[in-house]
């Protein structure tokens, strides 16, 4: 497996979109603040490298499952917050994720500075993979880099939308994981043995039915492992299981 990443002139003193994962654990507290910051730690040498070279980073991300824009409690805030004053990066945020006020920000912005724009699933077009959504979140930009790898499955407006529209490159943190899941897939190391977990098996059932002729040995924890004992008839009781669709009924 390959992917490509960019290289200096690629967006050296450009405007570049950086689809990150920053859906992190926060705090019930008022304000929140980041349990668990792994996630952002992850994407810390792409943004570096953008910086350095002088280019305008405008980040884009998601957070929880907001039902609307009014679930403040999921605002990216903390986020911004977290990358100015522990990462010491120079990163400021606006409460947008499109429109006049972002574009406005941006074209003040400074080279080597970074803005973190307010979760992705604050917009329903978002997760509709909306046309028009995802070319008004290109026209930020000049290129688009994605680092987020454990959202690249989904076919949302910030992850293949915007590649309609933009040079499109993979972060260093998305091409290492690439790299290592080639490795694994090609030539894996005996015995190998696959842990599976999360909440939904959706989108898993593939990746398990594939799995299971690769590894020698396949288990399956978490919420998933629910709606494996579940279908041998053993009671699941308020264990979260997803409802099955038609196309797991098959």
């Amino acid at each position: 497996m390959h992917v490509r990443v960019p290289s200096i002139s690629d967006i050296a003193h450009k405007t570049v979109l950086l689809r990150v994962d920053y859906n992190v654990p926060l705090t019930k507290t008022t304000p929140p603040q980041i349990r668990d910051p792994r996630r952002i730690t992850q994407s810390l040498k792409t943004l570096a490298f953008l910086l350095k070279h002088k280019a305008k980073v405008v980040i884009i991300s998601h957070l929880g499952r907001p039902t609307s824009p009014h679930d403040s409690h999921l605002s990216l805030q903390p986020v911004a917050e977290y990358l100015s004053q522990e990462a010491l990066l120079p990163v400021a945020f606006v409460p947008r994720t499109i429109g006049s006020e972002v574009e406005d920000t941006i074209e003040q912005m400074l080279p080597g500075t970074a803005l973190l724009l307010e979760n992705l699933r604050f917009s329903p077009e978002e997760k509709k993979n909306d046309a028009k959504f995802a070319r008004a979140l290109a026209q930020l930009a000049e290129v688009f880099v994605n680092d987020a790898f454990s959202a690249t499955h989904r076919a949302h407006a910030s992850v293949v939308g915007v590649t309609k529209h933009l040079p499109s490159f993979a972060g260093f943190s998305l091409a290492e994981e690439v790299q290592s899941l080639g490795d694994l897939l090609d030539t894996p190391k005996r015995p190998f043995v696959v842990i599976l977990g999360g909440a939904k098996i959706s989108d898993k059932v593939a990746a398990v039915e594939n799995l299971a002729n690769l590894a020698d040995i396949v288990l399956v924890g978490g919420a998933v492992a629910n709606n494996f004992l579940k279908a041998e008839g053993l009671e699941t009781f308020r264990s979260y299981t997803e409802e099955a669709s038609a196309d797991l009924k098959k």
